[in-house]
């Protein structure tokens, strides 16, 4: 039974943390800039608003820079790895041979969606940032969607800690 509880709770964290990784990436708030009005990035879109006007300009736009096409890229790998893992986990309770694809399926989304972490700041040498190699400027900060993609990030790490336990066979 308390295998059972383990892998609850890793399905539970699976699914919260695919919610917060599609939340972090419709969200233009992985960069924000206060400098002569609001500037906030995201992967996809970007929104302006000029200093004294309280219209808000917001755009779609596809990654500019090798680097953050390359997040983009592993964050929507990440998407289909977390549905899958939720799937299999679902699946599991029925089968209980489908928890150790499971597990492996979430340890390989852990990685993607860390490496898509490792790789984001290099983007911050864009032209459209104007900062160096992980090394922000003065007048951008991270927003709340790169805060939600590291909270899911912790998340699948929590999940997969959790299925470890819950698939260790019993001797």
């Amino acid at each position: 039974m308390a295998l059972d509880k383990l892998l609850v709770i890793s399905l539970v964290l699976f699914s919260l943390a695919e919610v917060f990784v599609l939340v972090s990436l419709a969200m233009p708030n992985w960069l924000v800039s206060s400098l002569n009005g609001e500037l906030r990035i995201g992967l996809l879109s970007a929104c302006l608003t000029l200093q004294g006007n309280s219209d808000e300009v917001c755009f779609s736009h596809q990654p500019t820079n090798t680097a953050w096409l390359l997040v983009f890229a592993l964050v929507v790998i990440g998407v289909v790895g977390l549905l899958g893992t939720v799937g299999l986990l679902a699946a599991s309770h029925r089968k209980a041979s489908m928890a150790d694809p499971a597990r492996w399926l979430g340890f390989a989304t852990m990685l993607v969606l860390s490496v898509a972490a490792v790789v984001f700041p290099l983007g911050f040498s864009s032209e459209q940032v104007g900062g160096e190699l992980y090394n922000l400027p003065l007048m951008y900060q991270v927003g709340v969607s790169y805060v939600f993609f590291f909270v899911a990030l912790w998340m699948t790490v929590l999940a997969e800690l959790f299925m470890g336990k819950g698939c260790i066979p019993r001797f």
